[in-house]
């Protein structure tokens, strides 16, 4: 079974491409990898899809949410056996200004959806009709903003605004009005601490000045939360990139600034186009702006591989499940990438090297992809294993039909009777073989005397 994304291009429109892995054929021939690209929406009035997310309803089905430049969000249920959407519900951002503004976050939780523009507009959308639509404000000229793997916390950057951490469900709470004295308490206590907002539960400072004593200009272009570990604590580290080529390492829970600052990881590669958390521990995909990938270490901050023949700027990456992620490119390629594991350690060699195992070309230039969620390959090993053991016992059932039909004889010979008769029986057998003999001989003849 394939490995299936979902792409959007600038057109409007939604395709489904299915992968197949290189795999053994007759003859322990390697058949080379492949990919099935099909349009499953076509909604050109729309405009350009600017972001995609894929999530679960109430009932377990898995769902894509799509947001394009017109300022509407779409979301549809997916197909898991089929390349075919079904449209959920649909929806328009009231204070969206198509002229200035631009989606930079889209996710869904079991709270609804949550879309994020670059002015600021925050809004979550419940999948109950029942329930409103709730609204707030962040700062603006936003670049990324993404929402934890447990879904309690949310963060954002962009230009001039640095790393920002949020409690989602506070985010859309009204303040709390405290007293006077509460409130100098409060400034007396926080008095060398950033002012932090309603909701808001760590804000990143700003790097030191550089070898000439200048401040270091803030411009957030992607930022990922490292899923590993406990679900909980997954808002607690996160990895940033930046316009001047840098990737950072924040961890909440120590301080204000980077713990781990790679400055010149993509210093001559236009700064950072995006950064996505790997499938593997410590492991983050970074590409710039200038045709390159990169697998690094965030134990070290070294790459540990990167990826060749790509002509166009990465724009989108979306980690599959068998050590696979694809990418989509300002040259309008798909691709699909090898990402082996890291080794335990830091002291080894990465002998294994991550590849591109295969691209396919599409019309129209790609703005996004996602992975639909499914892991077709590990569900056809399972559906395998189970259509096994069915015939498995669909055999031992005609066998234990077979020895149930059986007829059983009731009143069997005693042995000492077989023994008996089969004697007898031989007895019988030798005198009739005798009597024949004797009939078959010549009469004998009397001798007479002479005289």
């Amino acid at each position: 079974m394939p490995l299936r994304v979902f792409t959007g291009d600038e057109n409007g429109r939604i395709k489904a491409v299915n992968f197949e892995l290189p795999r053994k054929g007759k003859g322990k021939v390697m058949i080379p990898a492949s990919a099935n690209v099909t349009t499953v929406t076509e909604n050109p009035s729309a405009g350009a899809v600017q972001r995609m997310a894929v999530g679960k309803s109430s009932d377990e089905r898995m769902l894509l949410g799509v947001s394009r430049a017109s300022g509407s969000t779409a979301v549809y249920f997916i197909d898991p056996d089929k390349d075919e959407l079904e449209l959920q519900s649909e929806w328009k951002e009231s204070r969206f200004k198509k002229s200035e503004d631009a989606f930079v976050g889209l996710a869904m939780s079991s709270s609804g959806v949550y879309t994020c523009t670059s002015r600021g507009i925050l809004s979550l959308q419940p999948f109950s009709t029942s329930t409103p639509l709730r609204t707030t404000s962040l700062p603006t000229r936003l670049k990324d903003f993404q929402l934890s793997p447990s879904a309690t916390h949310f963060a954002y950057g962009g230009d001039e605004v640095d790393l920002s951490v949020w409690d989602a469900e506070r985010a859309f709470s009204a303040p709390i009005e405290i007293s006077e004295e509460a409130l100098k308490k409060k400034r007396k206590s926080r008095k060398d601490k950033v002012k932090l907002l309603h909701g808001e539960v760590w804000r990143a400072r700003n790097v030191p000045h550089d070898f000439l004593d200048l401040r270091q200009p803030v411009h957030v272009t992607s930022l990922t939360f490292l899923r590993h570990g406990a679900v909980e604590d997954s808002h607690k580290i996160i990895v940033t990139g930046s316009l001047s080529g840098a990737v950072r390492l924040y961890d909440i829970r120590v301080q204000d600034r980077p713990v781990q600052d790679w400055a010149t990881l993509c210093k001559d590669g236009g700064g950072v186009k995006h950064v996505q958390c790997g499938m593997h521990e410590h492991q983050v995909i970074v590409t710039d702006a200038r045709c390159k990938v990169y697998a690094i270490d965030c134990r070290t901050g070294r790459p540990t591989y990167s990826y060749g023949d790509i002509t166009g700027a990465v724009v989108s990456v979306a980690p599959l499940a068998r050590e696979h992620f694809a990418s989509v490119s300002l040259d309008r390629y798909i691709r699909l990438h090898s990402a082996p594991a890291l080794l335990s350690t830091t002291t080894g060699n990465q002998t294994k090297r991550g590849t591109v195992v295969h691209k396919e070309y599409l019309k129209g230039t790609p703005t996004a992809v996602v992975w639909d969620g499914i892991d077709h390959i590990s569900k056809a090993i399972s559906e395998g294993k189970a259509r096994r053991e069915r015939e498995r016992d669909d055999e031992r059932e005609e066998v234990e039909d077979i020895w149930d039909n059986m007829q059983v004889l009731d009143d069997e010979p005693a042995l000492d009777d077989i023994s008996a008769d089969a004697s007898a029986s031989s007895l019988s057998s030798e005198s009739d073989s005798e009597t024949d003999e004797e009939e078959k001989r010549p009469p004998k003849r009397k001798k007479t005397q002479k005289r």
